[in-house]
């Protein structure tokens, strides 16, 4: 994936002996049709999630979500309401 808009994401993607580790294209597809009703993600989400989505080393981390998406999809239909 081209990045556009997370290049100093993508420079510093090692911090503190950290490496972050990004989903595969593959991935962010599979969340789009489940969390999303297979609507492409904003790209500046997509890039995140390229660059680390699985795990980041930018100091915060988003640990106990869940691989399934589950916990995505609770907090996006709190905020429909």
């Amino acid at each position: 994936m081209e990045i556009q808009y997370l290049k100093t994401m993508e420079a510093n993607s090692s911090f503190w002996n950290r490496k972050s580790r990004g989903f595969s294209l593959d991935k962010i597809e599979e969340l789009e049709q489940k969390l999303n009703n297979g609507i492409p993600f904003p790209k500046a989400l997509r890039e995140y999630l390229f660059l680390g989505g699985e795990f980041n080393s930018l100091g915060f981390d988003h640990e106990g979500i869940g691989q399934d998406g589950s916990e995505w999809i609770a907090l996006k239909k709190y905020y429909e309401k």
